[in-house]
């Protein structure tokens, strides 16, 4: 009695068995010359409908040690239902070339090719080796691509500002002024600072007795000469002064100013230093 796992077994082996292939092949062109190429293609048919490219063994050896021929690309793909197989080939010996069969395995099918005739040959005869004369000089080819590039760049650009024409005439272009700013003129420092001593001679002649005034005169000092030499004068304590030689005839008045400022005792009242120190930058400076 056989059992059902036994008939499941048969009917497994005879589908497998059952899967019939067959193969085809071709040669373009058949005949060349030396140097130029053949394609050589094998066409399986009728195969599963779930291979793959993979699935499929292929034992072309017997091809690729022929000497009278060179593989120059091998290829592999399924199209339209058929495992292909392509080879391109080229021969430099004349005489007709026997392309071996190529042996196909897929699963327990093994199916094989028929031998095929690759003939090379040439007009020349055999000991024909004379250079040919030249065919003269080539003439390089017209750049279609880069022309056709160019027209569609210009047209496209041409759109462009067809369509961008009637923006540009509602731009109101009379109100818009691309004149540069006149530049301000720089301030003269000798006119700066006769209009800032005039200022303090004011408050000196009406009697103030202000120790800011002391610090006013410093500040007139130190930024008429920032003014005329560019350097940060009015931030130099006496030493920079000193080391830079900027206001070296008033170190003595602003030593004096500062002892006025920051001593506990003064000397003197605010009026009077302000109006030495006044007296000497007008006489330094002369400035009245």
């Amino acid at each position: 009695m056989i059992t059902s796992n036994v008939w499941s077994i048969f009917l497994g082996i005879a589908v497998t068995s059952a899967v019939n292939l067959f193969a085809s092949e071709s040669i373009t062109p058949s005949t060349i010359r030396p140097g130029e190429r053949a394609r050589f293609e094998v066409r399986i048919t009728d195969i599963p409908a779930d291979a793959s490219p993979d699935s499929f063994q292929v034992f072309d050896d017997l091809l690729a040690q022929n000497k009278k021929i060179q593989i120059l690309e091998k290829a592999a793909r399924l199209e339209n239902g058929a495992f292909v197989l392509s080879y391109e080939l080229t021969a430099y010996q004349t005489g007709d070339i026997t392309l071996a069969p190529i042996q196909v395995r897929y699963d327990a099918n093994t199916i094989s090719t028929e031998s095929r005739k690759l003939s090379v040959s040439t007009n020349r005869a055999e000991n024909d080796t004379e250079i040919r004369a030249e065919f003269g000089e080539l003439r390089n080819p017209f750049p279609w691509q880069a022309t056709f590039r160019l027209l569609l760049i210009a047209v496209a650009s041409y759109g462009f500002f067809f369509f961008l024409r009637e923006w540009l005439s509602k731009v109101p272009w009379h109100r818009l002024s691309f004149k540069r700013k006149p530049r301000l003129p720089k301030e003269n420092p000798n006119a700066w600072l006769k209009e800032r001593m005039a200022e303090l001679k004011k408050r000196i002649d009406a009697g103030e007795d202000d120790p800011q005034l002391i610090d006013e005169w410093s500040w007139i000092v130190r930024t008429y000469y920032a003014k005329k030499s560019g350097l940060p004068v009015s931030c130099f304590t006496l030493n920079e002064i000193q080391r830079s030689k900027t206001a070296d005839p008033f170190l003595l008045f602003f030593a004096e100013s500062d002892r006025f400022r920051f001593s506990p005792r003064r000397e003197g009242t605010a009026l009077e230093l302000v109006v030495r120190c006044f007296t000497h930058t007008t006489e330094v400076l002369k400035c009245n």
